[in-house]
C-alpha cells in the first residue's frame, strides 16, 4: 500500500513539472504562428490604463518612459488612475505637462480591482493595454501587442517581464524557474492559448473586459480568462518587454508569491467554469499548469513518509534524495556559501514556491485576502 501512495505522489509530481513540459513541447513542435505585421502605416487607437498607489518616487520615470514609445502620436493615451494616495503621486505626474496623460482619482484606497473598473469606463478605444506604474517598457511594446490583433482569434496579448541588474541595468538576468515558465507560456501560446498574462504589461481588446470583483487579487488573471471565456486566445509576445529590478528582499519575494498564489485560488472560484471542459477550450492544460502546481506541496508531504515506509532499495534512495534536497534547501536558507550554489539556490526556490502554495490554501480558506496595496 505505501509503495502505491508513494508511486502516486511521485508520479504526480514529475507529470507537474515535467512531463506536462514534454507533452506540451511534443504537440507544439513544428507549429508556427504568422509573424505579425510591424511595418504597417495605419494602427489603431490605444488607451494606456495605469493604476497606481503611493508611486510618487517612479511615477515620473515612468511616464517619461512612455515618451518614447514607437506608435504614431494622437493614436495613444495613457489613464492614470490614482487609488487614494497620500503622497504626491498626482502633483509629480500633473507637473510634467503631458498631453496624452489623463488623470483619474479615487478618494481613498479601494484597491486595483476597483481602479481599473473606473478607468475602463473611460476606454472608448478598440484596445487597452495595462502597465504597472513603475517598470520601463522597450520602445517597441504597443506596436510588438496590438500587431497580433489582426488576428481575428486573438483576444488578449502578454507580454515578458523581465529582471534587471540594479548595478547594471543593462544586464538581465533570468533566473531557470522565469526560463522554465516563459518556456511554458511559449508553447501553450504556439499550441492555442495561454492562461493569464505578465501582469505588468499585456493589452486586451476592450470589448471583452469584464469588470472586476471588488476584491480580486489577479486582475492578469482574471482578465484573460474572461477572454478565453468568450473564445478568444490568449497568446504571449516576448518582445514586448516590461523591465523590472530584484530590490526585493527574501522574505518580500516570499510575500509577493504567498499573494500570487492565494489570488490563484480565489480566481479559481470567480470562474467555476474553467473546471468545465466543454467550456474550457484549454481544460487539460489549465489544470496542469495553474492546478496541479498547487497540489505539489501536498504530493511531496506524502511522499516522505510513503517513500520511507515503501522499503527496498529503490524506495530508500528516493527517500534519501529528498532529505538531500530539503538540506539543501535549508541551508540556502540560513548559509551564505550556499546562497551561491546553483543546486542548493534551486532547492530553496522550489521549497520557498511550494511552502507558499501550502500557505495560500489555508490563507484563502480562512478568507485572508486583500486586493488593496501593502508595502
Amino acid at each position: 500500500m505505501s509503495s502505491l501512495v508513494a508511486w502516486s505522489a511521485l508520479i504526480f509530481v514529475l507529470y507537474t513539472y515535467f512531463l506536462f513540459p514534454i507533452w506540451l513541447w511534443i504537440r507544439s513542435r513544428g507549429v508556427r504562428a504568422p509573424a505579425p505585421d510591424l511595418e504597417r502605416n495605419l494602427w489603431p487607437d490605444v488607451t494606456i490604463v495605469i493604476s497606481a498607489f503611493n508611486e510618487a518616487n517612479t511615477i515620473e520615470a515612468k511616464l517619461r518612459s512612455l515618451s518614447e514609445l514607437d506608435y504614431p502620436e494622437k493614436q495613444w493615451r495613457v489613464l492614470l488612475v490614482d487609488d487614494g494616495s497620500d503622497d504626491d503621486t498626482v502633483s509629480r505626474a500633473e507637473s510634467l505637462d503631458l498631453p496624452w496623460l489623463e488623470i483619474l482619482q479615487l478618494e481613498e484606497n479601494s484597491g486595483k480591482p476597483v481602479a481599473l473598473n473606473l478607468a475602463m469606463e473611460q476606454v472608448n478605444s478598440e484596445f487597452c493595454v495595462y502597465m504597472d506604474a513603475r517598470q520601463r517598457v522597450s520602445a517597441n511594446t504597443l506596436k510588438s501587442l496590438v500587431a497580433h490583433f489582426d488576428d481575428p482569434s486573438v483576444g488578449a496579448v502578454s507580454g515578458e517581464l523581465m529582471i534587471v541588474d540594479e548595478d547594471n541595468p543593462e544586464q538581465v538576468n533570468m533566473g531557470l524557474y522565469w526560463r522554465y515558465e516563459k518556456s511554458l507560456r511559449e508553447m501553450e501560446s504556439k499550441l492555442y492559448s495561454t492562461a493569464g498574462a505578465t501582469g505588468a504589461l499585456y493589452a486586451i481588446r476592450s470589448v471583452y473586459f469584464k469588470p472586476l470583483h471588488k476584491d480580486a487579487i489577479l486582475d492578469d488573471f482574471d482578465t484573460p480568462v474572461n477572454v478565453l471565456e468568450a473564445g478568444k486566445r490568449v497568446i504571449f509576445e516576448p518582445s514586448a518587454q516590461v523591465f523590472d529590478s530584484s530590490q526585493s528582499s527574501i522574505d518580500d519575494e516570499f510575500k509577493r508569491k504567498l499573494r500570487t498564489l492565494t489570488g490563484n485560488f480565489q480566481s479559481f472560484s470567480h470562474h467555476p467554469w474553467l473546471f468545465n471542459p466543454k467550456r474550457n477550450a484549454i481544460w487539460w492544460q489549465f489544470l496542469s499548469h495553474k492546478v496541479f502546481r498547487l497540489l505539489v506541496p501536498w504530493a511531496l508531504i506524502i511522499l516522505l513518509p510513503a517513500s520511507l515506509l515503501a522499503g527496498g532499495v529503490w524506495w530508500t534512495l528516493v527517500f534519501i534524495g529528498q532529505v538531500a534536497f530539503y538540506t539543501l534547501a535549508f541551508a540556502a536558507a540560513h548559509l551564505e556559501i550556499f546562497k551561491r550554489n546553483k543546486l542548493a539556490s534551486f532547492a530553496h526556490t522550489f521549497v520557498q514556491l511550494n511552502y507558499a502554495a501550502w500557505l495560500a490554501a489555508f490563507r484563502f480558506y480562512a478568507g485572508d485576502v486583500s486586493a488593496r496595496w501593502k508595502s
